[in-house]
């Protein structure tokens, strides 16, 4: 099956691709934030989860005439503050941060991370996938594919304890948006790896692939990533979108798969950048 991809004349700019990426996180902090609307930003906060950066996060930071980045940032912060958890992570209203922002931004303690933003060119299904991994919607298990992200939470992000428990919980009531469709994979009748798509009216964003430490160089990622893109064909999307850190060492696999790179922005993470929690 081929995707019906638009033509490249009728692609929307990349700063709508970008908003679009950057629109589904606030539908995924959704399932588990509050949401508030500031003057120059919309702010999710959990105060529940602490450290959960799909549920801490600001959104749609600007500036406007009567804002100038320090009053941005004071009322922001003075938002978090009163929430009594942190802002794990920033992304502007535009493709591009508005000037001051970087020095601003790292007066505070957070550091930039440059995005990749990739789009499928051309997809045919290959014939190469791992048949020994059972694919079924992830809704189907909820208890495996919690045991799946506790374990992405620990193996990859260093968690324990609550913190390990929020994420992994923050992320299973994703599931229940009805926009996500996430796909669980089976080796053996253990959870071993997920991938998913968020849907944005005829645009498709990919929750990336994630595999079981003791699973891996099984073409397990590729396998489900093979599910999610039919899925994304059956649905008829035009734009099939997916975002990755860069330097992200899952790039050559989604650019096996057709994705190409058209594009980039920033984005700033409390601390030293870290490597993508979750799903996001």
């Amino acid at each position: 099956m081929q995707l019906p991809i638009a033509a490249e004349s009728y692609r929307p700019s990349n700063d709508a691709l970008i908003r679009a990426v950057k629109r589904t996180r606030a539908i995924l902090a959704r399932t588990g934030a509050d949401e508030t609307q500031l003057a120059c930003a919309t702010a999710y906060s959990n105060a529940d989860r602490p450290g959960v950066r799909v549920l801490n996060l600001a959104l749609n930071v600007r500036t406007e005439a009567d804002h100038d980045v320090s009053a941005v940032l004071d009322e922001l912060f003075a938002h978090y503050e009163a929430a009594g958890v942190a802002c794990e992570a920033l992304d502007a209203n535009d493709a591009v941060w508005p000037e001051g922002f970087d020095t601003a931004l790292a007066a505070r303690g957070y550091a930039p991370r440059n995005r990749r933003l990739m789009i499928v060119a051309h997809y045919t299904s290959p014939t190469d996938a791992n048949d020994a991994l059972q694919v079924i919607p992830a809704r189907a298990a909820y208890a495996h594919m919690r045991t799946l992200l506790h374990t992405m939470a620990g193996a990859d992000h260093g968690l324990t304890g609550r913190c390990a428990d929020d994420l992994a919980d923050a992320l299973i009531d994703q599931l229940d948006e009805p926009r996500v469709e996430m796909m669980l994979g089976l080796l053996d009748g253990a959870p071993a790896a997920f991938a998913g798509v968020v849907t944005l009216g005829q645009q498709g964003v990919i929750v990336p692939a994630y595999v079981a430490p003791d699973a891996r160089r099984k073409g397990l990622g590729r396998t489900i990533m093979m599910h999610v893109l039919d899925h994304c064909v059956r649905a008829g999307f035009e734009q099939v979108l997916l975002d990755r850190g860069e330097g992200c060492y899952s790039i050559p696999m989604y650019e096996a798969l057709g994705f190409v790179p058209i594009g980039g922005y920033v984005r700033y993470y409390l601390g030293k950048g870290p490597s993508d929690q979750g799903t996001e």
